[in-house]
């Protein structure tokens, strides 16, 4: 899990570095930065996907990497899956199963919590990747773009760092839930220190905080709900999850944002991040 979720913090770090070189061409050709980003960091990630969806494969038979030694077992691997969930279906199917049954079960109390959790921890999530580098800019307005890229970098770095060894940890010691918990109130706590310290440094020791803390209790967040839904609604109930959501990574730019506008510092939005991860505490 870590090893795929670490894509997104090592995108962030790569992605803050490039752009204080890529702000820097305002002007060039007539466009302005925020333009040169949205051309030379949005364009290749469409052109990518459309690469990836001629050349990826779909089944291990298509795969022309594979021997045909590995097609044959990993098909044979599918299969037996495919057997084994199956029978449990008919075994559930058999116990009391209906389109009634499955939609009940989706609005129960655990996916409605498990729903409202990855809301709040989507929603300061994508505040940290949208506004950090205006709360940096807000400790030293005269800082270069170059110089914000490279300090945005940093939460991302230490948040890769943190994800693997969490997550190793968590593994070791199979546990999952306390393992989700004491990252968000480390993120909390990072808010706090962000929100309510005079000092720049303690500041950008918060905002590295809550990086690390959302992050890492995200990888830990995804390997618990299928323990928790049954097998009838683990799909869906996933999707509901996943996509009501992530409607929190629209929310909090907007929050973050608008809160900017009203007070004129980041401080409340900081503190509605610090509400956030109190919730899914609570």
């Amino acid at each position: 899990m870590p090893c795929f979720m670490i894509a997104m913090p090592v995108t962030m770090a790569l992605g803050s570095l490039a752009s204080g070189y890529i702000l820097n061409m305002d002007g060039m050709l007539n466009l302005k930065g925020w333009q040169w980003l949205f051309l030379l960091e949005g364009f290749p990630s469409v052109l990518l996907g459309l690469v990836v969806w001629f050349w990826l494969d779909d089944s291990p038979s298509t795969a022309k990497w594979l021997t045909d030694d590995d097609k044959a077992c990993l098909n044979e691997m599918l299969e037996a899956d495919k057997q084994q969930a199956l029978q449990t279906q008919s075994a559930i199917a058999a116990a009391s199963v209906g389109q009634k049954s499955v939609m009940r079960e989706l609005f129960t109390p655990i996916i409605i919590l498990y729903t409202v959790a990855y809301f709040c921890l989507t929603n300061t999530l994508s505040a940290l990747s949208v506004w950090t580098p205006l709360i940096l800019r807000s400790f030293n307005a005269e800082s270069s773009n170059v110089t914000i890229g490279l300090l945005s970098a940093i939460p991302q770095v230490c948040t890769i760092i943190g994800m693997i060894w969490w997550s190793k940890r968590s593994d070791r010691y199979n546990e999952r839930k306390l393992h989700t918990l004491l990252p968000y109130l480390f993120a909390a706590a990072g808010w706090i220190l962000t929100a309510t310290s005079p000092n720049p440094h303690l500041q950008f020791t918060g905002i590295v905080m809550a990086s690390m803390g959302a992050f890492a209790a995200m990888v830990i967040f995804w390997t618990t709900p299928d323990r928790a839904l049954s097998l009838r609604a683990r799909a869906l109930g996933i999707a509901v999850i996943n996509g009501t959501g992530m409607t929190g990574a629209a929310l909090g730019p907007l929050l973050m944002g608008w809160m900017k506008d009203v007070t004129g510092s980041f401080n409340a939005g900081s503190l509605w991040s610090l509400d956030s991860s109190c919730s899914v505490q609570s």
